[in-house]
Formats: C-alpha cells, sequence, structure tokens
C-alpha cells in the first residue's frame, strides 16, 4: 500500500472530504500515538509504514500514558482542518489502516499496546472497519 492508497482509505473509512482531511487526520493520529510508544517501538512502526506517514511517530515521548479522553482530546486538537470529522471515527479509520499496513508481528505489538492504554473499548471494532 503507497502513501495515495493509504490515505484514500483513511479518507474512504472516516469518511473525509479529501485526501488533505486524511493527511491531517493521520497526523494527528499517529502523533498522538507515538507519544505513548516506547521509541523502538515507534520506529518499527514508522519503518513499516508508507514515505513519510510514520514521521509523526517520533516527535513524542517514551512511553506517556493517556487515559482514552485524553488521547481523543488531543488528537482532537491535533486536528488543523475543519472537515476531519468526529475524533473516534477518525482514530479508528487511522489505526485499523495501519494495523492492516503491518506485518503481523507489528500488528501484534500493537493491539497488546492498546490492551495496556486500555484502549480496548475504543478499538473494539477494528476487524471490522479493516474489512471495510
Amino acid at each position: 500500500m503507497e502513501r495515495d492508497e493509504f490515505y484514500q482509505t483513511i479518507e474512504r473509512r472516516a469518511e473525509l472530504a479529501d485526501r488533505d482531511d486524511a493527511a491531517d487526520a493521520t497526523r494527528a493520529v499517529l502523533g498522538t500515538l507515538g507519544e505513548q510508544l516506547e521509541t523502538a517501538d515507534a520506529q518499527r512502526l514508522h519503518g513499516e509504514l508508507p514515505e513519510k506517514i510514520g514521521d509523526e511517530l517520533t516527535h513524542g515521548s517514551d512511553d506517556e500514558r493517556l487515559a482514552t479522553e485524553e488521547f481523543l482530546r488531543r488528537i482532537e486538537k491535533r486536528t488543523d482542518r475543519a472537515d476531519t470529522g468526529e475524533t473516534e471515527t477518525i482514530t479508528l479509520a487511522v489505526v485499523s489502516t495501519v494495523i492492516e499496513h503491518v506485518d503481523e508481528t507489528e500488528r501484534e505489538t500493537l493491539l497488546d499496546r492498546f490492551e495496556a492504554f486500555g484502549y480496548d473499548d475504543l478499538f473494539e471494532d477494528l476487524d471490522t472497519v479493516a474489512t471495510e
């Protein structure tokens, strides 16, 4: 999956207006996620994503834990575009696309992290979204 296809998938899943909205949503979600991942996990995930998409993963601090509400609030705060949509919807669209894109080991590592972060409820529909 190349960068354009990656963004098109997010645009479709989150019902966004255009590719720019999908790129903005991706930056917001991955930037916030990057603040919580350990450096090694963020670097491995970055390496599996299309060029420039994972750059935001490396801008955070190591191993910060956010409650679900704070995680979503930070994502919403990071979105620059008015048409990005509902925060939970864009978060699920971005994460499901990332999950689809990475190898099985990275997928399992990321899902384990979400469980450890307490995001089970937020991402309970990952399998459904990934097949759309």
